[in-house]
Parts: C-alpha cells; structure tokens; sequence
C-alpha cells in the first residue's frame, strides 16, 4: 500500500498527518503526493525516523535529482523543510520557541553523531 498526501509545493505541512503515519524505521515507504495546482502525483518514497524528539523525514520523488528533508514535531508542527526540487526552497521556524526547539534537536543530533536517542 502507498500512504498518500495532497499538497502544492513548499505546502509539505499538509502531509504532515500521512507522514507521521509511517513507520519511523528509517526504511523506504511508498508514498504519493497529489499536487492540486498542476493536477499530477508525485511518487517515490518516504523514509522517517524519530531522533532528538523529531520526526525526521527523507521525501525521495521519482525523476528528482536530490531529496526533500523535514524535520516535524511528533504532533505534527513542520519545524523545517528543505525541497531540493526545481525551485529551491528552505522553510524554517516562524517564532523563537519554535526556533529555540529545533536549534535544541539539531544540538542533541549534532552532538551525538547523528543517533540521538529515539523518544
């Protein structure tokens, strides 16, 4: 089965719900994103993990040269998006708490090598 989303581009909050949903594995996960504005899926995979007290997320779309990355709350606040798509874009925290909160998790990872501890 794939998990599906529908979202625009730079919208990824919208498919916040369905990748929460995955298994945070690490491990690729068919998924599809319906693009309103264009009228087309998106196709590829997903592959999630929780470290840090985030869920960090790889978006592998077919035909894409480089991966999107967001790092989301477990209750679905999108803290940071990279799309690496034709149109370039980065999205991050729109408050200091927010900003405080990612800034912590990247410390922790950082500091770690990459395995934080799963929460």
């Amino acid at each position: 089965d794939t998990a599906w989303g529908v979202a625009d581009y730079a919208m990824e909050e919208l498919i916040a719900p369905a990748l929460l949903a995955l298994p945070r594995d690490g491990a690729p996960h068919p998924f599809a994103v319906f693009r309103p504005f264009p009228g087309h899926w998106d196709a590829g995979t997903a592959r999630a993990q929780e470290r840090a007290g985030l869920v960090i997320v790889v978006l592998g779309f077919e035909g894409a040269k480089d991966a999107d990355v967001l790092l989301l709350t477990p209750d679905g606040d999108l803290l940071f998006g990279e799309n690496a798509g034709l149109q370039h874009s980065r999205r991050g925290p729109t408050n200091a708490t927010r900003q405080a909160r990612l800034e912590a998790a990247l410390k922790e990872i950082n500091a770690s090598g990459g395995n934080a501890e799963r929460r």
